[in-house]
């Protein structure tokens, strides 16, 4: 949310100047943030599925692991989305939680 935010003149500068389009910045930074979120939750994964003592099958780990993924692809994306509607950081940060709250 906060790089998007701080990004976005610039993103809407090289776009007005047909350097690139959009939809080439969205899969560029998708794909360079794309090992954080493959890497973290799966980390967070085994340690929490360890620790909570889940039943031992590979094939539950992997869909738990796997909605974990998700999430994280999630979050990102309302971020994104947050970033593109509200276009400040100080007005994402407010309304955001409001909006996903309930």
């Amino acid at each position: 949310l906060q790089i998007f935010t701080a990004d976005l003149p610039i993103i809407v500068r090289e776009y007005q100047s047909n350097v690139y389009s959009p939809a080439a910045y969205f899969v560029a930074i998708n794909a360079a943030d794309a090992v954080q979120y493959l890497v973290f939750p799966t980390l967070y994964s085994m340690i929490v599925y360890a620790l909570a003592e889940y039943s031992w099958t590979f094939q539950q780990y992997l869909k738990f692991n796997l909605l974990n993924i998700i999430v994280a692809f999630l979050a990102s994306s309302i971020g994104y989305a947050a970033a593109c509607i509200f276009g400040t950081l100080s007005l994402a940060t407010t309304y955001v939680p409001v909006i996903i709250g309930p």
